[in-house]
């Protein structure tokens, strides 16, 4: 598509090819990004034999991070927004503690793959 074409364009000509584009649904972005994570699991689990097995673990963490990231080419990246109970932050308040606001997106602006070996 070019600059100055617009999505009914495309659609149109989509139409006029016999090929329906469409959006993926949100219960196919789900399962797509499940069954990443488990190529992940099943990947790291054979490589476990040759490795310990906190590196097959620490493998199966970093490729989730760079899927959230968006780096793994399996999907685009995700969002992760905090969603706490709406009682955490009274409690957290009259207890003196430090509380998660909601709708906060913790990986907004960083890859978490990066920081993974930060840690």
């Amino acid at each position: 598509m070019t600059f100055d074409e617009s999505e009914e364009q495309v659609d149109q000509q989509t139409e006029g090819d016999n090929i329906m584009s469409r959006a993926i649904t949100k219960e196919e972005a789900r399962k797509d990004f499940l069954d990443a994570v488990m190529a992940k699991v099943k990947f790291w689990a054979r490589q476990s034999e040759s490795m310990s097995k906190e590196d097959a673990c620490d493998g199966v963490a970093f490729g989730i991070l760079v899927l959230i990231d968006g780096m793994s080419g399996a999907s685009p990246g995700l969002d992760l927004v905090l969603r706490p109970h709406e009682d955490d932050k009274k409690d957290a308040i009259e207890q003196g503690d430090n509380y998660y606001e909601d709708g906060m997106v913790i990986n907004e602006g960083v890859m978490l793959h990066d920081l993974w070996h930060q840690k």
